[in-house]
């Protein structure tokens, strides 16, 4: 070690959603970090997602992959909820051009920490906005190309699977 203090930098290295961007009501967003994050310290709170009128988004965090597909500690991500309601008012990013802020905050305070204890520094705020179209292909991603495929259970242990009923 140098004794520079390099090694406890802990900085945010790259936000997938760019400022003014438009962004899609089931629309995952990353937050990919210097070193391995302590996700404990990851929450509303410290990450915190909501319209710029001062509702919080409804959704859950969980770690990211990396490319080939294994966890990365060194990623967060922000899975909005996806509507079950025919107008979308469960979503947890609502349509109509509702203006939203994603605040990482920073400082010694309360924070998003590393896994070794460092705090974040340095946050970021970035704005935007949801699609204000009543069209499905707008308001939602589609990351898989054709209709949804079933999963079907083919042992009593596969409980990921879908369902379906038959009959009266």
């Amino acid at each position: 070690s140098s004794g520079s203090g390099s090694s406890s930098h802990f900085t945010i290295e790259s936000v997938s959603i760019l400022a003014g961007s438009t962004w899609q009501i089931n629309r995952e967003i990353e937050v990919r970090f210097s070193t391995d994050v302590d996700f404990a310290t990851v929450n509303l709170n410290t990450i915190q997602i909501g319209q710029v009128s001062g509702a919080p988004a409804a959704g859950e965090f969980r770690i990211g992959t990396n490319s080939g597909g294994g966890l990365d500690p060194t990623r967060v991500v922000f899975a909005p909820r996806c509507p079950t309601l025919s107008d979308y008012s469960d979503a947890g990013l609502l349509p109509g051009g509702i203006a939203y802020r994603l605040n990482i905050v920073g400082g010694s305070g309360f924070t998003v920490r590393s896994a070794n204890g460092a705090s974040l520094a340095l946050g970021q705020t970035v704005n935007f906005t949801t699609p204000d179209s009543p069209q499905a292909s707008t308001l939602f991603v589609d990351t898989v190309t054709g209709p949804p495929a079933p999963v079907i259970r083919t042992s009593t242990a596969t409980l990921d699977a879908c369902y379906l009923e038959l009959g009266g």
